[in-house]
């Protein structure tokens, strides 16, 4: 059973005429090749398409369906809005399942550290460290093999006015940023994998956000390629991270990517780095195609989304807001919605696996399993609201933050 997409394609040229097909690639690259043909004088146009499990068959039976509108091969004389209702109609009868392996994984808390009358703004999980940023200015660290604590750690010296600033750690862990809320971005780069010794690298570079620029969230590209920043008034800054540049104190100048209304909470890169999701409080999630910059999906999901993650498939996102949900991005429908409608104020999901962590209001952690729906494990804490999670890079261990001031790390147990 083939999965892969059916479409439905016009063309000013034949306007009586409509294409009904199936491709197992995407309905994009379809209509282009399509469109190049030199006998062709007009570009094809996608009126409809929708992925589905099994792609031949689905074609089949709407052809069958269509077969006294029949012209030539898989041209059909009637209306779009015929093709689409028939096309549709039978592709919702085979529709694609969240395939994820179906391992169950449960956890248990191992430690809890904190910092005595300090806020914690960030936190970043490194292969044997977590750091954090407090809201003193400088930077703390816990050794995990020892749980030993290293002291303040800045970057760079700054007046006691700057004080608050955001982590990012680079999937590979070799590229660390920090910024602070004078709009100074800093730098680290690492030739190796860090460890407690070394962490981060050595300092890089820095540069500067316009001023008034308020960024609330803050991420690398898996493939170390991007910085983007999520900001309070709208716009998403993408910084390019080439490490020769970088090196030679070259930077690139900054993108901005506009289309939301409103403050963007969290963005999430797709697994091959060619795609960021954005989600916002206007109540949407837009698709960025980082080649060219544009938006290519809009979602309105009808409430504010904190949080956002693409799965281990690019056609699923995962956010977080009154309840779990996931999308299909490219026919922008809800395929699953679970947890209780309490809102969740950040998701961790565990790459290869059909697990998600979602932590709320109230201090509950709680792990979810994303094919079935079921409530694998809770744990309440009484330590308040969960402001961020952190997954380690082997994926064995979870840090919670609570209320900014205490973090539980957990052992996540196959």
């Amino acid at each position: 059973m083939p999965q892969g997409y059916i479409y439905v394609f016009s063309n000013p040229a034949f306007p009586h005429l409509v294409k009904i097909g199936q491709t197992q690639r995407t309905p994009e690259l379809r209509c282009k090749q399509l469109s190049e043909r030199t006998g062709v004088p007009d570009d094809f146009k996608i009126e409809f398409s929708q992925k589905v499990s099994d792609c031949i068959v689905v074609e089949q039976k709407i052809h069958e369906q269509l077969q006294k509108f029949h012209h030539n091969k898989e041209f059909f004389n009637v209306s779009v809005a015929q093709a689409i209702k028939v096309s549709a109609k039978l592709a919702d009868l085979f529709p694609i399942s969240i395939t994820l392996p179906k391992k169950k994984l449960h956890f248990s808390e191992l430690k809890q550290v904190g910092l005595n009358h300090l806020t914690i703004d960030s936190m970043v999980f490194a292969h044997k460290v977590i750091e954090v940023s407090s809201n003193q200015g400088g930077t703390v660290r816990w050794i995990l093999e020892n749980w030993r604590q290293l002291g303040d750690d800045k970057l760079l010296p700054k007046p006691k006015t700057v004080q608050k600033s955001i982590l990012a750690l680079s999937r590979s862990g070799r590229l660390y940023a920090q910024l602070w809320n004078d709009g100074d971005v800093q730098i680290r780069w690492s030739k190796r994998r860090p460890n407690h010794l070394n962490t981060f690298g050595r300092y890089l570079t820095s540069f500067n956000l316009p001023k008034n620029e308020v960024v609330k969230t803050m991420k690398f590209s898996p493939d170390d390629q991007w910085l983007a920043m999520g900001k309070a008034n709208t716009n998403i800054l993408l910084q390019k991270m080439s490490i020769n540049q970088l090196l030679q104190a070259r930077d690139s100048p900054l993108k901005y990517l506009t289309g939301h209304i409103g403050s963007v909470n969290d963005i999430s890169f797709s697994p091959d780095s060619k795609l960021m999701v954005s989600g916002s409080t206007d109540q949407t999630i837009k698709v960025w195609n980082l080649k060219n910059y544009d938006c290519t999906k809009t979602i309105a999901t009808g409430e504010p989304v904190h949080t956002v993650r693409f799965l281990h498939d690019i056609d699923y996102v995962l956010i977080g807001c009154s309840q779990i949900r996931v999308w299909n991005t490219h026919d922008a429908k809800e395929v699953l919605r679970i947890g209780p409608e309490k809102p969740f104020t950040c998701i961790e999901y565990v790459p290869k696996t059909n697990l998600v962590f979602a932590g709320n209001l109230d201090g509950v952690l709680s792990c979810w399993n994303l094919n079935t729906g079921e409530l694998l494990n809770q744990q309440e804490t009484g330590l308040g609201m969960i402001s961020q999670m952190a997954l380690s890079p082997d994926h064995k261990k979870l840090a919670t933050l609570y209320h900014q001031q205490q973090i539980k790390i957990w052992e996540l147990h196959r």
